[in-house]
């Protein structure tokens, strides 16, 4: 009985000085999170009201409708505007399954200044759906610095003929339960109920 309450206290003592480290731990953490300070693009992109993400300086726009039908092929215009005076630009689109791009998938550019790039992408689906085209842009600048950042379009595909004939089956169903002279006909069916006893 002595030896186990020496274990205990043991473990007890281990434990402890390792949740007093963890604490220790974390407030330095937080020391450090609340002296940084934001970096110039930062306070920039929130002076202008454009909020960059993470990654490559990137702008990114489209002027895609929203919606597509089930066969129509219809543009996508991509504007992307790297942040860097100059260097290399590569635009990479993944497709999800479903969605079809008639075209390339992939762009390369060199850039001199900072410049708008502007794609048209075809697209079209077979399927209705909600599909997200994702768009991986990569910079590379002339001093060697390699930064990406990924982007994703929504893509709604309906199919306008297949939910007008659903309402069609729906109003020819209904017109069912009314009579030649315009009453409203009542169905009965007969339930069957079984009541079952215990053993």
């Amino acid at each position: 009985m002595r030896y186990l309450m020496l274990i205990i206290m043991i473990f007890a003592f281990v434990a402890c000085g390792r949740i007093e480290s963890g604490a220790e731990q974390r407030a330095e953490q937080s020391e450090v999170v609340a002296t940084s300070e934001p970096s110039k693009e930062v306070l920039a992109s929130l002076e202008s009201g454009v909020v960059l993400k993470p990654g490559a300086a990137i702008i990114f726009t489209s002027n895609y409708a929203g919606s597509l039908e089930v066969g129509e092929i219809a543009p996508l215009i991509l504007q992307i505007q790297p942040q860097y005076a100059a260097g290399q630009l590569e635009v990479s689109l993944s497709v999800p399954t479903g969605l079809s791009v008639v075209g390339q998938t992939q762009y390369l550019e060199s850039f001199v200044e900072p410049q708008e790039f502007s794609y048209e992408v075809m697209i079209s689906a077979d399927m209705p759906g909600e599909y997200y085209l994702g768009i991986i842009v990569s910079v590379v600048t002339d001093s060697g610095l390699e930064e990406a950042r990924a982007f994703a379009e929504v893509i709604r595909v309906t199919d306008s003929e297949a939910v007008l004939a659903l309402k069609q089956v729906s109003v020819e169903e209904g017109a069912e339960a009314v009579s030649d002279s315009g009453e409203q006909v009542e169905h009965f069916m007969q339930a069957e109920e079984e009541i079952m006893s215990g053993p």
